[in-house]
């Protein structure tokens, strides 16, 4: 038996095999016997204990730092599938989805779907927004010759507007859509970080320098100067907290824009509006 840092007792096999094997799959396959008075390693454990012998950046040594990475973000990525669920669920269809644009709708669609389960929310918003802009396009072939020579360059804001006035999609669809291209503009496009519709403009005001969250004293800021060390270090804490505090808001302001996008593409390619847009084509 040894004793670990935590107090545990593990089983001497266990950490040899753990720690000698340049095997992976040793690793991760390894039998735990149920001994009495032996608590036997977690996955996460045993490949810690594993990566910590290792020397080079082998295949098998990344292959462990990914599934590290898998296991620590599993959880969260569960609430994610469930927002791209919620979103999907009232246009399931047992005739799938016929999609306008080429299969390249259906790619940015499925790219869409992949990296906002991943949490990577600029990129989910940006495919959202083209595959919109795919289907739309394939939407509007039939109505080619009444539309300007040049309607195959337009951008998601006229396409759906020409989809609305060809009542290809109904206005509140249209509205989404225009909406999801203001949102995707301002990520794709340099804005003035306080721009209306910038991230960080949506979410809350930035935090205030530490003098203005100094403690306060008979009712007035105490000057800079008259604050002792611990009132600064005080000061600074509340200030990192507010850092801190800032930056989640603005993930959740991106991952809303994100989930904004999934949900107006799902109504597109798999709403009402996308089947009897597929019917006029």
């Amino acid at each position: 038996m040894k004793l670990t840092a935590s107090g545990v007792r593990r089983s001497r096999l266990t950490l040899a095999c753990v720690n000698r094997s340049p095997n992976l799959a040793l690793v991760l396959d390894q039998i735990e016997l149920d001994m009495p008075g032996v608590q036997p390693l977690s996955t996460r454990e045993r490949l810690q204990l594993w990566l910590g012998d290792q020397e080079e950046d082998t295949p098998e040594v990344i292959a462990a730092l990914m599934i590290l990475e898998d296991d620590s973000s599993r959880e969260w990525r569960v609430q994610l599938y469930f927002d791209v669920e919620a979103a999907r669920r009232p246009f399931e269809s047992e005739d799938g989805w016929l999609i306008p644009g080429g299969d390249e709708a259906w790619w940015l669609y499925e790219e869409a779907e992949r990296t906002y389960l991943h949490g990577l929310f600029v990129a989910s918003l940006l495919c959202a927004h083209a595959a919109c802009e795919r289907a739309l396009a394939g939407s509007l072939l039939d109505f080619a010759s009444q539309l300007d020579p040049r309607w195959q360059r337009w951008g998601l804001t006229p396409l759906a507007e020409a989809a609305a006035r060809f009542q290809i999609i109904a206005p509140d669809l249209e509205a989404k859509l225009k909406d999801l291209a203001e949102r995707r503009k301002v990520t794709a496009h340099y804005k003035p970080p306080l721009h209306p519709n910038s991230v960080l403009s949506r979410a809350l005001p930035p935090p205030q320098p530490p003098e203005v969250l100094m403690p306060k004293a008979e009712g007035r800021p105490l000057e800079h100067k008259d604050i002792d060390q611990a009132y600064r270090e005080e000061a600074m804490r509340n200030f990192d907290h507010a850092v801190r505090a800032q930056v989640k808001r603005i993930a959740d302001v991106m991952r809303e824009d994100a989930r904004f996008g999934m949900q107006t593409v799902i109504e597109l390619l798999g709403g009402q509006h996308g089947h009897s847009l597929i019917g006029r084509i």
